[in-house]
């Protein structure tokens, strides 16, 4: 650095004599205040014109509000009249079933729009609120009573008490006028508020345009203020400018001394050029050295790639310590890419790799590089192109620094897709059912105990087992062959699938046996509904090659508990409520009970002394007479079989003939009866006025289905030496609505026979009982449901007479079942019905005991 001595600053000439500061003048300040007062006038005018608005926005949003206020109770009107419509209609052609649904919904209705209009009145306060509230409670009171005082009509009505239905009305017609009242009151209040609102708004709305006037007058106050002081600020801006030049003239004088010193600063800067010149010689050589060695690696990385580009594997190779990836054209290529088409970031790997394997191969690539000293091996899949998923074999190897830290990872890439598709394709058909596509017992039972095991682990959400079975599948099969029964079992599945939530797993163990997996349960309603819409699916008939067939199901439901240790024991009390629905009646679910153990163990018990009762004969046929309604006279019997239970004595038929269905032996058992009411018949017929004594047997739908069954008729007649007449076959209605045409063709081979055919249980299956007019019957049986009222005060005889009138109308002999006291048998008669038969005249008895009665034939039964 010179050391040159810095000649002495030159002064600028200034005026001679003193300088002075110039004061601020004062009107500067007071215009600076009043501009400033300005702006704060301007911006509160601007806020209260904004308050004006936003209160005229308001006002119409208020009239809004107040117009649907007044909606709902209209709506609220509208309401109240549908919960007097069902105790009107009762009286006309509802009926009491239908109007109290009505009724329900009505007040349901009611409620709802009651709570709509009381949430909407919080935004009110004050002695407007409460009246509006007590108003809308009192109405709402008024409903409840009125609910009662029609509920009491609806069932007056539908037990025939007029009188007492036509006093509910007068109560419910008080009701209503009261509930009238109080929504009157209701809608008076609601528009008292609605005005006391309105007139705050415009008062509000008033005061503000006046506050707004006189704003306008203060800003244009302060305009005409801010013009006289603007002359005068003209001034002062003439005389800073003459200020401002004699600033410029003492700045020349500093750009002179700024001069010097930039003379002095350019003989410093050739001194250091002259040291950076020899420093530049020095930093060539080394240059040189650099480039030597880049051409050396040049020729390396030629060597590299072209050994990458002939390896089928796609090479790779990972700088951990600049996250750089390099690859090579064979690897992109086994994405679908080509050269410069990748950025060349680790990422263009690892984000194309499958999410479900994305988690597995950073972990293991974690591993590799904490121990290095085994090369890295994984199969997963990445992402191509064309946005399909290829399986990708990894194999890596991580390279350390000398402190054994990995800096590197080289690897490589093999597409072995072909090899992992095939082994997929092996592994689901192992896992899954070929008949329907669904995941079979393996893979369910495999996916069942991960659940569990996560259950266990974690306690995760609940869950339940639906273990479904369709009623009577092998009457499918067995009637209509195993082609039809395995489409049967393919719109099953697909029905099954349809109406479970996503997410759940339906799964085929075998046979007709279904089940579904229901995870992440909120409550254990959500498992209800999904059985009750597979029963609903299930139940919708089904057109399988020219039939209509229906596959109706019960299901058991077992939920997750603590004390389950494996996937079977779930399975298990699933398969148990089950066979607890089938027991019920089927087409049921039933949630498993650990009391379910004992009755499917005594079921279990009954199932198999059952075969072997069959095959030793340990039953009994009871007799119960048919007897003329108009005097009492025995005209016929119907035989009743008794299961004789060597330790638990006589069992109903209520108790085994469903499990007798279930396994098969109702057809030997079927067949046992008839041998013994046939060999019975011709002895009681030789009796002298016994000849046209006839003896009905129930038959099962499924001895009906036995393609011999006609012939094993005819020839137990044949070795009786029975006349067909004497034989008459009880059918149950219902077996009539399934397989109609089957069932029609073998009972006409029957008639045709000369035996007699009865449609038992007449009365119980919906639609129109003249059907049986196109059928080969010659008697139907009136159901004991349809018995059981008559003879009552109010009895609906409707139905009875319906039913009488459809056999007599028919040709058909008319037996009634169930008749009990003296007044059914009475109202019977009087209806036109000919035969009865129930405990009025006499309970089931033993064949001795029938050989007594049969002896007394001349005594009526009349009182």
């Amino acid at each position: 650095m010179s050391n040159t001595p810095r000649p002495p600053r030159s002064e600028a000439p200034v005026s001679a004599g003193p300088r002075r500061k110039t004061p601020a003048p004062r009107w500067h300040v007071v215009y600076s205040l009043l501009a400033l007062f300005d702006v704060l006038v301007v911006g509160t005018g601007l806020v209260y014109i904004n308050r004006i608005v936003q209160s005229y926005n308001h006002s119409v949003t208020t009239s809004r509000v107040w117009m649907t206020r007044e909606g709902q109770i209209s709506t609220l009107e509208d309401a109240a009249s549908g919960v007097m419509a069902p105790a009107n209609q009762v009286f006309g052609s509802l009926d009491t079933q239908r109007a109290n649904q009505a009724l329900g919904v009505a007040v349901d209705g009611f409620t709802t729009r009651a709570e709509i209009l009381r949430a909407d009145l919080v935004g009110l306060a004050g002695h407007s609120l409460v009246q509006l509230l007590d108003d809308l409670s009192a109405a709402e009171s008024s409903v409840d009573t009125m609910r009662v005082a029609s509920g009491q009509v609806i069932a007056a009505v539908g037990r025939d008490d007029f009188k007492a239905a036509v006093s509910g009305m007068v109560a419910v017609d008080a009701d209503q006028r009261n509930l009238t009242d109080n929504l009157a009151a209701l809608r008076a209040d609601m528009q008292a508020a609605q005005t006391q609102v309105f007139d705050r708004q415009q008062h509000d709305i008033a005061s503000l345009q006046r506050f707004e006037y006189l704003i306008e007058g203060l800003f244009l106050l302060m305009v005409l203020a801010a013009t006289i002081y603007g002359s005068r600020l003209r001034s002062e801006f003439e005389r800073r400018t003459d200020e401002r030049e004699r600033h410029v003239r003492e700045l020349e004088a500093t750009q002179a001394e700024l001069t010097e010193a930039r003379n002095v600063l350019e003989e410093r800067v050739v001194a250091r050029t002259e040291e950076l010149a020899a420093a530049n010689a020095a930093l060539r050589d080394e240059i040189e050295e650099r480039r030597r060695a880049e051409a050396d690696l040049r020729l390396s990385e030629e060597r590299y790639a072209l050994a990458a580009h002939s390896a089928n594997d796609g090479l790779w190779d990972w700088d951990l310590r600049t996250n750089q990836f390099y690859s090579s054209p064979r690897w992109r290529a086994l994405l679908g890419y080509g050269d410069g088409e990748l950025s060349g970031g680790v990422n263009e790997w690892l984000d194309r790799v499958h999410p479900d394997d994305r988690v597995n191969l950073q972990i293991r690539i974690g591993t590799h590089l904490q121990d290095p000293s085994s090369p890295l091996e994984v199969e997963h899949r990445v992402l191509h192109r064309d946005g399909e998923y290829r399986w990708m074999l990894v194999r890596a190897t991580a390279v350390t620094d000398d402190k054994a830290q990995p800096v590197r990872m080289v690897g490589s890439h093999a597409d072995v897709s072909a090899r992992k598709n095939a082994e997929l394709a092996l592994l689901h058909v192992a896992m899954h059912d070929t008949l329907t596509g669904l995941p079979n017992r393996a893979c369910f039972m495999a996916h069942l105990d991960t659940v569990l095991r996560d259950f266990k682990a974690s306690g995760g959400s609940r869950f339940a087992v639906l273990f479904v079975d369709l009623d009577r599948f092998k009457v499918v099969n067995d009637s209509l062959g195993h082609t039809v029964g395995d489409e049967l079992l393919s719109e099953v599945a697909r029905r099954i699938t349809s109406v479970v939530r996503p997410g759940d797993m339906v799964a085929r163990l075998g046979g007709d046996e279904f089940t579904v997996l229901v995870e992440h349960l909120g409550s254990d309603d959500n498992a209800y509904a999904v059985a009750e819409r597979v029963l609903a699916a299930l139940g919708e008939p089904a057109h399988l090659d020219g039939y209509e067939v229906r596959a109706n199901a019960s299901i058991g439901v077992a939920f997750v508990k603590a004390d389950y240790t494996t996937p079977a024991e779930i399975l298990r009390d699933a398969d148990t409520a089950m066979y607890q629905a089938k027991s019920d009646g089927r087409g049921l679910y039933r949630v498993f009970e650990p009391s379910m153990y004992d009755t499917a163990l005594d079921n279990l018990v009954l199932e198999s002394e059952l075969s072997i009762a069959v095959e030793r004969e340990q039953f009994r046929v009871l007799y119960q007479p048919v007897v003329a309604l108009a005097d009492g006279g025995v005209v016929g019997l119907e035989a009743l079989v008794r299961w004789q239970h060597p330790t638990r004595g006589l069992i109903s038929p209520a108790t085994f003939v469903a499990i007798a269905e279930g396994t098969g032996d109702i057809v030997p058992l079927g067949r046992w009866v008839l041998e013994q009411a046939a060999a019975q018949a011709t002895m009681w017929r030789q009796r002298p006025g016994s000849e046209q004594l006839f003896v009905s047997v129930n038959v099962s739908p499924r001895e009906l289905w036995q393609h011999d069954f006609p012939d094993y008729v005819a020839a137990l007649l044949s070795r009786h030496g029975l006349a067909a007449g004497a034989l008459r076959l009880e059918v149950p209605e219902a077996s009539l609505m399934r397989h109609r045409d089957e069932t029609v063709a073998t009972l006409r081979r029957l008639r045709v026979m000369g035996v007699g055919v009865s449609i038992d249980d007449f009365g119980t299956a919906p639609g129109d009982p003249n059907y049986v007019a196109d059928l080969p019957v010659d008697a139907i049986k009136l159901d004991r449901s349809v018995v059981a009222p008559l003879g009552a005060t109010s009895a609906d005889t409707s139905l009875a007479a319906a039913l009488v009138g459809v056999g007599r109308g028919s040709n058909l002999a008319v037996v009634a079942e169930g008749v009990e006291t003296l007044e059914q048998q009475a109202a019977l008669v009087a209806l036109g019905c000919p035969f009865g038969q129930g405990y009025r005249f006499y309970e089931p008895l033993t064949s001795a005991e029938i050989d007594g009665v049969l002896a007394n034939a001349g005594s009526k039964i009349t009182g």
